[in-house]
């Protein structure tokens, strides 16, 4: 099911015409001819994604997506937590009761699910639907895995560090980020499942190169759509 709603909360508010840690993917993806990306020019993922932005703040309606998988990991992801608190002390939870969304710049920010703020660690929790997602995570044993298997879920982790560092006015290079799988149906030891990933440098150089880049964008759009209007 795919609703379209007014933004009603705080947290919704904020993000209206963001660029967001879950789909911050979208801009890093690279045209598909040669010649296009030697022009540096945008790819059709990318181009849909800013078009997307530049609707809500005309609108100033927000896009939800919900389905089965989605409200299922809302539902467990306070177990995920209660799990996670258990092996780690001071935990700071930005979950469905405490969402907060960090603004890194006027259309770019991050939620992160929970916040360790004595080591600065960013936490990303999924909670598989399908169980054999979470059988597949618990096989990832390092952040290049994780890359290779969750591009998008790398993206989000990384600019949630990003946007937060920013946040807390500290060095991105201090960050780190996980990545947590949860499915309550398992064996007890294999419940939780971790991997951490470390600050990307080139990452924090490029996210400013191709925010400019679609920030651009996004106000060429508003600036026709003003004038047609």
């Amino acid at each position: 099911m795919i609703s379209n709603i007014i933004p009603q909360t705080d947290w919704e508010m904020a993000r209206k015409g963001c660029f967001t840690s879950s789909e911050i993917w979208r801009l890093f993806t690279e045209p598909r001819s040669k010649q296009a990306k030697e022009q540096g020019q945008i790819s059709d993922t990318a181009s849909s994604y800013i078009m997307e932005k530049a609707t809500e703040l005309v609108t100033g309606t927000v896009r939800v997506f919900q389905n089965n998988a989605t409200e299922w990991g809302k539902m467990q992801e306070p177990f995920a937590l209660e799990k996670l608190q258990e092996q780690m002390d001071g935990i700071e939870i930005f979950g469905t009761t405490n969402q907060k969304f960090f603004k890194a710049k006027e259309f770019l920010g991050g939620s992160p699910d929970a916040y360790h703020p004595k080591n600065h660690i960013v936490f990303e929790i999924k909670c598989p639907e399908n169980f054999t997602n979470h059988l597949q995570n618990l096989l990832i044993t390092s952040e290049e895995e994780l890359f290779d298997s969750h591009k998008e879920y790398w993206y989000q982790i990384q600019c949630n560090m990003f946007c937060l560092a920013r946040e807390l006015g500290i060095p991105f290079s201090e960050m780190e980020g996980m990545f947590v799988s949860f499915a309550e149906e398992f064996p007890p030891h294999l419940q939780l499942h971790s991997v951490k990933v470390s600050p990307s440098i080139p990452f924090e150089t490029a996210i400013e190169i191709i925010y400019e880049r679609a920030e651009k964008e996004l106000k060429k759009i508003l600036q026709i759509t003003k004038i047609v209007g």
